[in-house]
């Protein structure tokens, strides 16, 4: 199983105006051909006028498959007219889950895609820059000491991943949360933790560096 995260970013005038487009046409092309589509959401972090993108498939060739047959639908032409006004740059990240994480990994136990109640929650895509050749190292640092904090303190548990092609030995986290503040505040309590404390120690002394994107789905994303 693979990922395909999409980046966007868009013109101010034009982000808005897409996303209706988007969501009223674009959805219902994208989500027949790419694959299984996990999420649609924007950036809340960052840069502004952004979207990500979350296409899930069985395996490299399947995506090709995909695209293959989306380059050869009619209706994309007019979609790619109307996307290629509205889009200053667009960039697409592979990345695998990991064993241990619960979307599309082996553990038994899957994330929530959506709440009972309908309403949407925050998500938190995280990146840690490993060392060269110590990827190995964060994974197993992860799932034996990280991820009994991170399931204590905070709301939901999305997925751990490995990315591929670039920089191959980045390692991604995704949690989900009810709001901002709640983000904040199970932040806080973690970081608070003494055995937290010891342990990203050891995370800190195999990376160059970690940075966090905000996420917040649309009301039609599969994840929200």
């Amino acid at each position: 199983m693979i990922i395909e995260i999409r980046h966007y970013t868009y013109y101010p005038s034009e982000f808005r105006p897409f996303l209706k487009y988007y969501e009223e046409e674009g959805f219902s092309i994208t989500s027949r051909h790419l694959g299984e589509t996990v999420g649609i959401m924007t950036g809340i972090s960052g840069i502004a006028n952004r979207t990500f993108q979350f296409f899930a498939y069985k395996s490299y060739e399947h995506r090709l498959e995909c695209r293959k047959g989306f380059l050869q639908d009619p209706v994309k032409q007019n979609f790619t007219s109307v996307a290629d006004k509205a889009i200053i740059q667009q960039e697409s990240i592979l990345i695998e889950p990991t064993k241990f994480s619960p979307l599309f990994g082996e553990k038994s136990e899957k994330p929530l895609m959506k709440k009972e109640d309908g309403s949407l929650r925050y998500f938190d895509l995280t990146t840690f820059h490993v060392k060269p050749g110590r990827r190995q190292e964060v994974l197993e640092l992860l799932e034996k000491k990280m991820l009994p904090l991170y399931k204590k303190y905070l709301s939901y548990e999305v997925g751990y991943f490995t990315k591929h092609y670039g920089e191959t030995d980045a390692v991604l986290a995704m949690w989900g949360f009810d709001s901002e503040q709640q983000r904040m505040d199970q932040m806080k309590e973690l970081e608070n933790d003494p055995e937290y404390q010891k342990e990203i120690t050891k995370l800190y002394a195999l990376i160059n560096g970690r940075e966090s994107q905000m996420l917040q789905p649309t009301t039609y994303s599969p994840l929200r």
